[in-house]
């Protein structure tokens, strides 16, 4: 399964670190992303988002403006990390999010993957 420990706190400019590490014995053929609420839908966060990902076996590190993964809106916001298997169909572009809908369970109901919350503050003014 995927543990997410932690709740951040950004400026919407500032660079966020995501830190996704397999549990267990690391697998070949595995897609990572990082997914947002976009209005009705979920979609994956991507480079023309500012984003940035290195892996090493077992770890992916997505670096990406906090603005890009939940927006400028101060308060707190969700965004996703989801584990798929290529041969599975990978990761969607995006997912639909009915009004009401869980988020974990739509991504989840797109194809087999392995979905982990996380949460990222954005501070309102001072």
């Amino acid at each position: 399964g995927a543990v997410i420990d932690q709740t951040a706190d950004a400026f919407a400019e500032t660079p966020v670190a995501v830190v996704a590490t397999v549990e267990g014995r690391a697998q070949s053929g595995v897609a990572v992303g990082l997914f947002r609420h976009a209005g009705d839908h979920l979609e994956q966060v991507n480079v023309a988002d500012g984003l940035t990902r290195s892996e090493r076996r077992g770890v992916v590190t997505f670096e990406v403006p906090a603005h890009a993964l939940v927006g400028r809106q101060p308060g707190e916001h969700s965004f996703f990390v989801v584990v798929a298997r290529q041969d599975d169909g990978g990761l969607p572009g995006s997912v639909a999010l009915p009004t009401g809908s869980d988020p974990i369970a739509a991504l989840e109901a797109d194809g087999p993957a392995t979905v982990a919350p996380a949460n990222s503050g954005v501070p309102g003014p001072t």
